[in-house]
């Protein structure tokens, strides 16, 4: 079911339903799910600590157990005039690796990100 990390598993990327099955199997209740991937998708949370909705407690057992939001560091940026974006993330094991965005044309022929 869950996405292993460095040490632990990874929240990002689970389904509603995944991370209902996640905060019953951790003895929360059942609303917690929507609050962590609210945190997740609408907020754009980075570390678990950062979940000020959840109690002090769960957030350090979560943290103990090696859990993580699972979004990597951005490290570095560039981008260019024509709208191409480079983001250079730092992976949780040191590596930095490269992601490049190339905007496409919409209909009109205006790019669009």
């Amino acid at each position: 079911m869950g996405r292993r990390g460095p040490g632990g598993e990874i929240l990002l990327g689970r389904s509603l339903e995944e991370l209902q099955q996640f905060v019953e199997a951790a003895g929360q209740p059942k609303f917690r799910a929507q609050q962590l991937q609210d945190g997740l998708v609408k907020n754009g949370i980075k570390e678990i600590v950062d979940f000020t909705n959840l109690s002090k407690q769960w957030r350090e057992e979560l943290i103990g157990k090696g859990i993580s939001t699972g979004r990597s560091t951005v490290y570095g940026t560039a981008s260019s005039p024509c709208g191409t974006a480079k983001l250079l993330l730092k992976l949780h094991d040191g590596r930095v690796v490269e992601t490049v965005g190339i905007p496409k044309d919409d209909d009109a022929g205006k790019a669009s990100r």
